[in-house]
């Protein structure tokens, strides 16, 4: 379990992304990134948003980008 909440810790506080039910992906990506000192980007090669898979990159400072995966 604690690597769960990892995982979703640092997708939710550092990354920015809010679930909004109903709402396309990118609407998911709702503040800018907010990374630990020392981090510049923070990257998960798979993620499942609204229904779709998607690579995640989040660099600090920036609105994350999302890109559709196959």
């Amino acid at each position: 379990m604690s690597n769960v909440g990892a995982f979703l810790s640092a997708l939710y506080n550092f990354a920015g992304v809010r679930p909004k039910m109903g709402a396309s992906a990118e609407v998911w990506l709702a503040r800018d990134a907010a990374l630990p000192e020392g981090w510049d980007e923070l990257t998960f090669g798979h993620v499942e948003l609204g229904g779709a898979a998607y690579r995640l990159d989040a660099k600090h400072g920036e609105r994350g980008t999302l890109t559709p995966l196959p």
